[in-house]
């Protein structure tokens, strides 16, 4: 019996427009292979795990770069321009809680951004709770990610073969499969649905 759901965010219960890195490059005039290359080896290796402060890392690269405008402004600008919530997902998402189903969101998002889907976009009242990698400092799927969201789940009581989770990703999904989850490769709405039917959630 499934007693809780881990959503992953972006490509499940968010659909960004495109990656915010264009947007950057067009406004600011910035060349790409730069700004590609803090994205390759410093922001998804270091910042999103929580090894390294997106603020920082962007305060020294901002001169070099020539960027105008502050970083909190550009950060503001960035997960604003990435808040595409699925109205339909979140619908799911809130009818599944109304169950009694815990509904918790797996995420690889760094420690600001994190903030915002929690403040801004209304998760924290959404979800029972938010694990990214930037606070448990691990991201998937790395083991350590999903060990740290199950230390969580037992202190509520729940095991691991009661989680269903759902990403995009499938090097995430055959690693929660691995750890023994149930597990669902995202690709939409209505094969989600035939999955949470078999699993007799609908």
């Amino acid at each position: 019996m499934i007693k809780a759901v881990i959503w992953d965010n972006d490509g499940v219960v968010n659909h960004s427009p495109g990656y915010y890195s264009d947007k950057l490059i067009e406004n600011h005039n910035l060349d790409r292979a730069e700004v590609e290359k803090f994205f390759k080896d410093t922001f998804v290796p270091h910042c999103m795990s929580g090894k390294a402060d997106l603020k920082e890392e962007l305060h020294k690269l901002f001169p070099v770069w020539g960027v105008e405008g502050t970083v909190e402004d550009i950060l503001l600008d960035w997960f604003t321009h990435e808040d595409c919530k699925d109205t339909e997902i979140i619908l799911l998402i809130t009818a599944l809680r109304e169950k009694g189903i815990k509904q918790y969101m797996g995420t690889n998002n760094e420690i600001y951004r994190t903030q915002y889907l929690r403040n801004e976009m209304g998760f924290n009242e959404l979800f029972d709770a938010v694990f990214s990698a930037g606070e448990l400092q691990v991201k998937k799927p790395d083991i350590g990610f999903y060990e740290a969201i199950d230390v969580a789940l037992k202190k509520e009581g729940i095991k691991r073969n009661e989680v269903l989770y759902i990403d995009d990703c499938e090097k995430n999904i055959a690693a929660g499969e691995a750890f023994g989850f149930a597990c669902h490769l995202f690709e939409n709405r209505d094969k989600l649905l035939t999955r949470m039917r078999e699993l007799g959630l609908k």
